[in-house]
């Protein structure tokens, strides 16, 4: 099939605005169905994203996973048509559970706990059932999350981003190496699992009693604990923690029904360090978007993040010099 397939079977209905994708997002029918174009950015990878997009859709849902279904790919040009979902994302689901004054309702933390509970077993079945067969080759960025991508991507993408752009402060080589130490750690975790790398509250969509996963091209192979960290320590929504940590048990509890040879404690010190890392991330990621790229609405989630990430390195030994120039930081600078 020529590209022309989709210019005669698309019938484009309105454009919708991206978070801080690069991507184009057209809704319109396909052959009578809601269906979504994603066309790739002017970043050299655009194509090679759109094909990682297709070939990771058709393996998710090969294994009855909760993602859209595709209904072709343009190999020439990238583009992807796919199922359109009318719904909202998790983000709008939880607020809708809060008052005015941002309060839960009195329904509103047993219906999000419900809802949490079910996403989180729906995770653990992607990171396990979704692993099997999983072509790294499918994988447009990484084939596998690993030390080195934690440093360059992650921490370091934390120190330029968010501490050079909006501080105007250089962490020096001391801190470099402390961080390039603590993500060595990475290296020891069993990594064979599926990893989204991106898994919080805005790439879930929520329709009636179901959910999607969505924006999962970056998928890769990596440990566990990153993808619950992304969600529980999710700046979009900001978790009590007492709902946090009932997750948390909640998860573990389900996985150690699945995998048994797994203790507590290893699971525990792996996930807290992949939660400073992609706490990290997000920071960084805010701050890049918003600083570099103009989208100033993601500024307004640092703070939050910044805030877990302070709580989180009070619960390690590590990272001394990173807690102390932490801990020295004028909040209003992020606001």
């Amino acid at each position: 099939m020529k590209q022309t397939w989709i210019q005669e079977y698309f019938h484009f209905q309105e454009q919708i605005t991206p978070d801080g994708s690069e991507r184009l997002f057209l809704k319109g029918h396909y052959r009578g169905q809601p269906a979504l174009l994603i066309k790739p950015g002017g970043s050299p990878g655009g194509v090679r994203e759109g094909l990682a997009y297709a070939s990771i859709s058709r393996h998710l849902h090969a294994h009855q996973l909760p993602v859209p279904e595709l209904y072709y790919f343009a190999p020439e040009t990238g583009d992807v048509l796919t199922q359109y979902i009318e719904g909202r994302h998790l983000e709008s689901e939880i607020k809708a559970y809060h008052d005015d004054a941002g309060r839960l309702t009195a329904h509103g933390e047993a219906a999000i706990k419900k809802r949490y509970e079910t996403i989180l077993n729906t995770l653990l079945k992607m990171q396990t059932q979704g692993a099997k067969g999983f072509d790294t080759g499918w994988c447009f960025d990484t084939p596998s999350y690993d030390s080195h991508l934690a440093f360059e991507r992650e921490a370091m993408y934390f120190l330029n981003a968010f501490l050079k752009d909006i501080y105007c402060i250089t962490a020096g080589r001391e801190i470099e190496e402390e961080l390039k130490e603590f993500c060595s750690q990475v290296d020891h975790m069993n990594n064979s699992f599926l990893l989204h790398r991106d898994f919080q509250s805005r790439n879930i969509l929520v329709s009636g009693d179901r959910f999607w996963f969505l924006d999962f091209q970056g998928a890769r192979l990596g440990p566990l604990g990153y993808d619950l960290a992304s969600l529980l320590f999710d700046p979009y929504v900001d978790l009590a923690p007492a709902l946090r940590a009932h997750l948390f048990r909640f998860y573990w509890t389900k996985l150690h029904e699945t995998i048994t040879h797994i203790t507590f404690d290893d699971f525990q010190t792996g996930f807290n360090a992949l939660a400073i890392l992609r706490t990290m991330q997000a920071i960084g990621a805010y701050s890049f978007l918003s600083v570099r790229k103009g989208k100033t609405f993601f500024r307004r989630f640092i703070p939050i993040a910044l805030r877990n990430l302070r709580l989180l390195l009070s619960e390690t030994n590590d990272l001394s010099g990173l807690k102390q120039l932490i801990a020295n930081l004028h909040d209003d600078k992020t606001i």
